[in-house]
């Protein structure tokens, strides 16, 4: 495919108000420097992507005031006619203010930005605009097929794979094949169709991973051996058996003061006994006394259940009470108010009735000549009628609406009298009310202050068996008991223990912390092995990198004259790394002069060029450091700096 950009036209953009531009196979674009021609290359990348040359989509896109401040409700836009293969359409990009007017706002306010976008006059949308143009050129081929430095700009992985891409790739599959023996360990890898980019990062990430675990063993060694010091410490041994023996004595002891205890706990049981019996007896006396009162507490409930309702009552009538004392004010106050309207609409009408027809200065007189009109008599007859009219309709209503606040007023005095009966009639019902709980109260109080009498004869039993009972209890004695010559012995012992156990715990962190130990340093020597295997696959992927580089050497060199790529660096101790360094007669690219800068750039994109099989305009700033461009296929335009004020435009 061949893109070609025919002509470019820049309004309001970037400092440049109106600028149109012709481009043939080569054009050259002459000025001084800030005359605008990087802003040529900033337009065309915008025009297709909103980026400028820089690959920055934040770049400030509208002509500034002389005071630096952005021209206001104006459009920036670029237009373009793009050939494809010898059709053209015409693109045009277009950044402008959005300005609103707001409901119950005069003005218009600002509101943002928008972006309109048109391909042939045809308005579309973003996505569908950027979708047109990533079918003619993705953003990133055609960086790649502009700008002479892009390439080297990429990261050297990108570079690299770019290189085997155009060059025909060799597959770490035939490089096998031609070598199984040596890369055999490599070959679950290959099978599964990752590539030596793939294998190096798993090959990176395990030995980074194992480093770091090997850096932590050393530590956790030493720390686990602080554990087995056994200095002070009685031997394991010796410490057990003793610890032995103390437990044999310790129980031997318990069962000693266990005895002493027996014959007290047998006298405190029957004294326990003793007071249970006691107590049966209380509760019997307490039965006897709830059920002599339980007939009265029966009543005194019954009353009070009664005065409870009898207040509950009140309480309803006094709510009501203060609802129709409410409402009794308020009828009241309508009264009045009714009243007051009433008397104001009285005067009202007769103001009215009094009012008779007053003639207009001139109304019968010719506004023009100042005559007696001819229909003046029946012109004057005319506008008494209305007058008439008019009042006697006023009058009607007046009247209509004193006959209806005259009815409301009749109403609201008659409720108002109704509702003092009523409240009359609560005021009674509520003092009716106060006497009946009055009495209910005298009643329960009457109650409530009666003494029940108990059964003297099961009185008089209870109280003879209580009587034994005490008498018992008096004579179950309950023996002291002194254990203080086997406690002391036993505390001895136990300190003893104690000490003892503590060594014993010791000994077992000692055990321990040699197990540990041991198990680490086992632990450490699989991880130093595991890392040393990890390590030997590595130095196989990349002698499989050598071997792949060395395999395509000669296609590198067809597809790119002149241009050679350093595919590995030397490092201090002995080893290699991958790389992709572009080298122009050995000097590495970001080393040599302007001029090769450029013309290797341009072999690179000719190259790329031909393996995509497409030609996009090459812009080369700065071209006057260069005597002679590199020949290219594709469409050159040269940004030359001279001492031309204003652009100068050359078509070859």
């Amino acid at each position: 495919m061949e893109v070609k950009i025919k002509k470019l036209k820049l309004t309001n953009f970037k400092g440049i108000r109106e600028l149109s531009i012709d481009f043939s196979d080569t054009t050259t674009i002459a000025g001084a420097n800030a005359t605008g021609k990087s802003t040529i290359f900033d337009a065309f990348t915008w025009l297709l992507f909103g980026k400028d040359s820089s690959d920055r989509k934040d770049f400030n896109v509208k002509t500034l005031n002389p005071d630096g401040t952005a021209m206001s409700r104006i459009d920036h836009s670029v237009e373009g006619v793009l050939e494809v293969n010898g059709s053209a359409s015409v693109y045009k990009r277009t950044y402008r203010e959005k300005w609103t007017k707001r409901r119950g706002e005069a003005d218009v306010v600002f509101d943002g930005h928008e972006s309109v976008f048109e391909i042939d006059s045809v308005p579309m949308t973003m996505k569908d605009y950027q979708d047109t143009i990533d079918t003619l050129i993705p953003e990133t081929l055609f960086k790649l097929l502009t700008n002479p430095y892009y390439f080297n700009s990429l990261p050297w992985q990108d570079r690299r794979d770019l290189i085997f891409e155009v060059a025909g790739n060799v597959t770490e599959m035939e490089i096998m094949a031609d070598n199984p023996k040596k890369f055999g360990v490599l070959s679950e890898w290959i099978e599964q169709g990752k590539e030596i980019d793939d294998m190096r990062r798993i090959i990176g990430a395990a030995i980074k991973n194992l480093k770091e675990e090997l850096k932590q063993y050393e530590a956790r060694i030493d720390e686990a051996s602080r554990g087995t010091v056994t200095e002070n410490m009685i031997p394991e041994e010796q410490c057990r058996k003793r610890m032995s023996e103390i437990d044999k004595e310790i129980d031997k002891l318990d069962r000693q003061i266990a005895d002493r205890y027996h014959a007290r706990d047998v006298a405190s049981e029957e004294a326990r006994r003793i007071k249970d019996e006691l107590v049966k007896i209380q509760t019997k006396m307490d039965d006897l006394e709830r059920d002599a009162a339980k007939q009265w507490r029966e009543k005194a409930n019954d009353l009070e259940q009664q005065k409870e309702q009898a207040m509950a009552d009140k309480r309803i009538m006094v709510t009501k009470h203060d609802g129709v004392v409410a409402e009794i004010k308020a009828k009241k106050d309508r009264y009045v108010l009714l009243t007051k309207e009433v008397q104001d609409l009285r005067a009202k009408y007769l103001e009215l009735k009094d009012q008779n027809f007053v003639p207009e200065e001139g109304m019968t007189v010719c506004p023009m000549c100042k005559r007696e009109l001819d229909n003046a008599e029946e012109l004057m007859s005319h506008r008494i009628e209305e007058f008439n009219a008019s009042k006697a309709a006023k009058l009607k209503e007046i009247g209509d609406k004193g006959a209806r606040m005259a009815a409301e007023l009749k109403d609201t005095e008659a409720q108002a009298k109704k509702l003092i009966e009523e409240e009359k009639e609560l005021a009674k019902q509520m003092d009716s009310k106060a006497d009946e709980i009055g009495v209910l109260q005298d009643m329960h109080t009457a109650i409530i202050g009666k003494v029940s009498k108990v059964d003297p004869v099961k009185k008089q039993e209870l109280d003879e068996l209580r009587a034994i009972e005490m008498m018992k209890l008096e004579k179950a004695q309950v023996p002291d008991v002194d254990v203080t010559d086997l406690n002391e012995r036993k505390e001895q012992i136990k300190e003893e223990f104690r000490k003892l156990a503590h060594d014993a715990s010791q000994w077992e962190n000692v055990n321990k912390a040699e197990a540990r130990v041991k198990e680490l340093v086992g632990e450490e020597k699989k991880k130093a092995q595991e890392l040393a295997d990890w390590e030997r696959r590595g130095f196989l992927v990349d002698e499989m990198m050598k071997v792949k580089v060395e395999m395509i050497q000669d296609k590198v060199a067809e597809k790119f004259p002149g241009v050679s790529f350093r595919m590995f660096n030397k490092l201090v101790n002995g080893g290699q790394e991958p790389a992709c360094e572009t080298l122009i007669d050995g000097v590495p690219f970001k080393d040599a002069n302007h001029a090769a800068q450029i013309n290797t750039g341009i072999v690179i994109i000719n190259a790329m060029s031909e393996h995509y099989e497409t030609t996009a305009p090459i812009f080369v700033d700065n071209a006057e450091a260069v005597n002679k461009l590199t020949e290219t296929s594709s469409q050159m335009i040269r940004l030359v700096v001279s001492k031309d004020k204003k652009l100068e435009v050359i078509n070859d």
